[in-house]
């Protein structure tokens, strides 16, 4: 996944803990004009039963182009295939449908590092790629309440990471066991491996449980299989489920309604610490977390900017610093009540954001954040409205900075309107007061366009870090985000100010290296951004810790140079709108991540299609035969119907599957789309959300 200038919304409406809920559709199209391969083959049981329904997912190792998912299920004779592969190398991943086995690697192996690679032939389809799942290890073991009473009915689950890292996703149950009416069950068919096991009973008073004696998923300690001939002992004493519940209230003692209510486990050095889960208070206040496993928690209150309702993020009981949450202990069968929260009205902030000729801008973003460039971790934010005025309300007392995020060709900018972070300066905001006035006039900016690489080594998550040069010391004016795989990937800077710049290249385990493909920073060779144009070329490649640099560095001779088809563009929305019964909005990221949420009263209200455009570049318009196209070859879950037009529009429709997805609060459904032109390719990412998702944070900037 390429970084690129496009700004994002999704790292605040998810939180890491949702991940699991969230959606994630994969789609991947062959870097290649053609996709004639296959793999074919059988998944069975040992015995030769055939594994229906079993997982298959094949992952290209990137050597042809962009690394591609596909995914599909056995079907009653255990048979599959795969049809439109690109050439190349695969690996293949095999996931058992419940029954039990875990998760194999061709060939026969249960680790990634030890599968052996399938080699995929244009026009040929590689047969014989099957896999059994072995009678293997099992987990058994005796369920008992806290009197000693056996239990009956409890369901086991045994667990492992899925087959594929490429996309957040829950754990896969690769066996599972019911308590007979002595309290005892057995799980099997376990290969080798490292695996996690709950404990659910049918009766709610009792808090679902995870090896060993753990309340939460992120808690549960590892069960390691070291022999297909072990019987790893589990005898788990249930405890009564707890309770915790409480009140929200504004300071005039009114009930809030709307205000999320989020627990964590109580980190060691307190504080919260695992997310366990959250809901939402109703109309007069009220909320409750129920089936609450024994343990110590902390209670979180807090609201989403530009919400329905506005407050400063709270911890129980009536503080703004996590460190000093007060934690509530859990013993068994508990309910501890009067959790209660008032929330404090908070300072406002308000402004008006223009162009440098004063013209006003509207839909920009205005970050209240506690340093410069964590526009990810804002403790509040805005959009500007048609006349460029903007509020942000709910704001904790306290010095902040302002960011403000122009669009149609306009820079970012710091209050006081400077763009250097090291010369920003705080505002001071009062509870239950407005700071006002805090304006900017966002200056003509240019962009930075180039290639990114890697050497020898794995993909990383690299930052690209601008600084402007002149008299004095370079100064810090921006950082991104660029996703790497051991291929080429695009870049594209947010909107820089005109002037000198060097830029430094970072991602952990790797070197550093500055532009110029210099290896300091002395060395780096400048470039200029001029307004309302492209400084291209600006390209770099890193390489691992420990592993020889090219000498000299030769960025023209790398993999970071290679012809880019697409000119540097903007996706468009366009048309709207076209959803029924729901509001949404396109907005985009440096990262490349094309978002729009999709704000619904009812999702399964939703219905119509979002058109996203992708012009081609000038480039791929010079000849027909590369015009920019978007093709789709699998779909993981269902959740879209698509259609792509050669002329590079696609078109995303909710399917019925999709539309139910949607219907929970909170929850998300993304979809990636890779566009071809030529021999490259660019990826783009598509999420819908419903409304009331909480936000995920996502660090920005590399520390």
């Amino acid at each position: 996944m390429q970084g690129m200038h496009l700004r994002e919304v999704t790292g605040r409406r998810l939180l890491p803990a949702l991940l699991a809920v969230a959606v994630a559709v994969l789609f991947a199209a062959p870097a290649q004009s053609m996709a004639a391969g296959g793999i074919a083959g059988t998944v069975t049981y040992s015995g030769g039963y055939p594994a229906s329904g079993a997982g298959v997912t094949v992952v290209s190792d990137g050597s042809s182009g962009a690394t591609q998912i596909h995914t599909t299920s056995a079907a009653s004779d255990g048979s599959y295939a795969f049809g439109g592969l690109s050439a190349g190398s695969y690996t293949v991943c095999f996931s058992p449908s419940g029954v039990g086995g875990g998760t194999r690697f061709y060939n026969n192996v249960s680790s990634v590092s030890s599968a052996t690679p399938v080699t995929v032939s244009d026009g040929s389809t590689t047969s014989g790629i099957n896999a059994s799942f072995p009678y293997g290890a099992q987990v058994s073991g005796f369920v008992k309440d806290q009197t000693g009473t056996p239990m009956a009915g409890v369901h086991v689950s045994v667990r492992e990471p899925p087959c594929s890292s490429f996309y957040p996703a829950p754990d896969v149950e690769v066996s599972s066991g019911t308590t007979r009416s002595d309290g005892g069950y057995v799980a099997g068919y376990l290969p080798v491996g490292t695996y996690k096991v709950e404990f659910t009973s049918p009766d709610t008073s009792y808090a679902p449980q995870y090896y060993d004696g753990k309340s939460t998923d992120g808690a549960a300690d590892p069960v390691s299989i070291t022999s297909t001939t072990q019987d790893f002992q589990i005898n788990p004493v249930m405890q009564r489920a707890n309770s915790i519940s409480g009140t929200v209230r504004d300071v005039s003692g009114s009930g809030v309604g709307q205000v999320t209510v989020t627990l964590y486990t109580e980190a060691a050095g307190g504080g919260p610490g695992s997310y366990v889960t959250n809901t939402t208070s109703t109309a007069d206040g009220r909320y409750s977390f129920t089936a609450v496993s024994p343990g110590s928690y902390v209670v979180k209150f807090w609201t989403l900017p530009g919400g329905t309702v506005e407050y400063p993020t709270q911890y129980y009981n009536q503080t703004a610093d996590p460190a000093r949450a007060t934690p509530i202990v859990l013993g068994s069968g508990s309910a501890v009540m009067h959790v209660d929260a008032m929330l404090q009205n908070g300072g406002t902030v308000t402004g008006k954001v223009t162009t440098s000729s004063g013209s006003p801008i509207a839909g920009a973003e205005v970050d209240i954040v506690d340093q410069p460039g964590d526009d990810l971790e804002p403790v509040g934010y805005a959009r500007t409205n048609p006349d460029g005025t903007y509020s942000v309300h709910g704001l904790p007392p306290g010095d902040w900075y302002v960011e403000f995020w122009g669009r149609n060709g306009t820079a970012m900018e710091l209050y006081p309107g400077v763009v250097a972070y090291s010369d920003a300066q705080t505002i001071h905001v009062a509870d239950g007061a407005t700071t006002s006035g805090i304006n900017a006039a966002l200056p003509p900016a240019g962009y930075v366009i180039g290639k990114a690489a890697m050497g020898p080594g794995k993909q990383a998550q690299a930052s690209a870090t601008f600084f402007q040069v002149g008299s004095g010391s370079p100064k810090q004016l921006l950082t991104i985000y660029i996703y790497l795989n051991p291929n080429q990937w695009h870049y594209w800077s947010w909107a820089l100010v005109p002037g000198t710049y060097i830029a430094e290249f970072r991602a952990p385990g790797y070197q550093t290296v500055w532009s110029g493909g210099a290896f300091s920073e002395d060395q780096a060779s400048p470039f200029s951004i001029t307004a309302g144009a492209e400084t291209r070329d600006i390209d770099f490649l890193l390489w691992p810790d420990g592993v020889p640099r090219p000498s000299p560095p030769s960025p023209a001779s790398s993999p970071a140079s290679f012809a880019w088809p697409f000119a540097a563009v903007k996706p468009v929305l366009s048309s709207l709108p076209v959803l029924a019964g729901a509001s949404h909005r396109l907005m985009v990221h440096r990262k490349g991540r094309v978002v729009i949420p999709l704000r619904c009263a009812a999702a399964t209200r939703c219905r119509g299609a979002l058109t996203l455009a992708i012009p081609a570049g000038r480039k791929a318009r010079r000849s027909r035969a590369h015009a920019a196209a978007a093709r789709l070859v699998s779909l993981a879950h269902g959740g879209f119907d698509i259609a792509a037009h050669r002329s590079g529009r696609v078109i995303l429709r909710l399917s019925n599957k999709g539309r139910r997805m949607l219907a929970t609060p909170g929850a998300s459904l993304a979809a990636t789309l890779l566009l071809t032109a030529a021999n490259a390719t660019r990826t783009e990412h598509v999420v819908l959300e419903t409304a009331g998702a909480p936000r995920r944070r996502t660090p920005r900037r590399a520390r």
